[in-house]
């Protein structure tokens, strides 16, 4: 039996894939094309957007963008063909997940290829390795963290210019932000939960109230997301709150422990889970993609100086590839519940 139901004309849906089954967000449609386009890349009539792996619905600003969409399980094996079409076509400006543009910098073609026509390649879906941000600066390509989340359509915040280096930048025009601390909603800088706000953020989660009512603390959208805020605006991404490993009195977040390993040249991926440890509560855990050789001793020496001792791994699993979503972000609790039921656990 089918149930019919209406909607304004102003209303869309989003089918998330990875997160909630069945899931939708709602929004009134919202958009600003010119302060979108010129606040990005300028006043350029011809900018165009191959973008991947998804955005959903980024850049709902018509004109005369571009989208090509590519799912980001397939992003390896297209690597190559999404950089030639990047040169063909003088392609102005890329959205992408760190995944992919990983993909892009270790293709052989990638140094041969002629991309000075890119203004902007933007990261969404988390934060770019520095190693891999340094190969496409040097080839050229001004690249820009952003930050973002379905429920805010996505875009929340962007990086300006190198000044805003390790960041997410500030948000965009129209986008309000602060962040939950204690329980208390505050706009000065500071460390605790970002909350959104605008009228491009979501109404709820598609016939799910008891979600919706979740996801928002009074006129805000909580993002489950702990950052760092400082006085110039700018936001610090630390990492999902719930991938927070607890190992004794500290808390360490897996993405600093990520970027750290992905510096070495060895490291084609990484992952860090926490996985339950009964002398610490958890313990950190790195799953790693090699490219070369890389002993445990070299790791931990690579390590040292970049992060604190006791945000090390205590094991590092060496694998053939890391499990993702369909946007490129690691499955870090199916990794975790894989070695737990391999028994591997201390």
């Amino acid at each position: 039996m089918k149930t019919r139901f209406t909607m304004p004309d102003d209303t869309s849906i989003a089918y998330e894939r990875d997160f909630r089954a069945p899931a939708a967000e709602v929004w009134r449609a919202y958009t600003e094309p010119e302060i979108v386009r010129s606040w990005l890349l300028g006043p350029d009539p011809e900018t165009e957007f191959p973008v991947f792996p998804v955005c959903e619905m980024d850049m709902r600003t018509g004109g005369s963008f571009r989208w090509v969409w590519v799912d980001a399980a397939g992003e390896l094996g297209i690597a190559g063909e999404v950089l030639e079409a990047d040169e063909r076509h003088r392609v102005t400006a890329t959205m992408g997940v760190p995944t992919t543009y990983r993909a892009l910098v270790q293709h052989p073609d990638f140094l041969a290829c002629d991309l000075s026509s890119l203004k902007a390649a933007i990261v969404g879906g988390g934060m770019l390795d520095p190693r891999a941000t340094e190969l496409l600066r040097s080839h050229g390509v001004p690249v820009r963290q952003g930050y973002g989340l379905t429920e805010a359509a996505p875009n929340v915040s962007l990086a300006r210019d190198e000044g805003d280096d390790g960041t997410a930048g500030r948000p965009y025009p129209h986008v309000d932000v602060a962040l939950l601390v204690d329980g208390r909603v505050q706009s000065a800088p500071g460390r605790g939960e970002l909350l959104v706000r605008g009228p491009a953020v979501f109404q709820g989660y598609f016939r799910d109230p008891e979600a919706t009512a979740e996801a928002r603390c009074g006129s805000w959208l909580r993002t489950g997301d702990l950052v760092e805020r400082d006085a110039a605006g700018r936001i610090r991404v630390v990492d999902r709150m719930k991938d927070i490993v607890r190992s004794g009195a500290e808390s360490i977040a897996p993405i600093e422990v990520e970027l750290a390993l992905l510096e070495h040249p060895a490291v084609a991926e990484a992952a860090v889970a926490g996985v339950p440890s009964e002398r610490w509560g958890e313990e950190v855990v790195a799953w790693l993609v090699l490219e070369g050789v890389a002993t445990e001793e070299d790791l931990r020496g690579h390590l040292d100086g970049r992060i604190a001792d006791f945000k090390h791994p205590k094991r590092f699993v060496v694998v053939d590839g890391i499990p993702r979503t369909s946007t490129g972000k690691p499955l870090r609790r199916a990794l975790a519940a894989s070695l737990e039921q391999q028994g591997a656990v201390s």
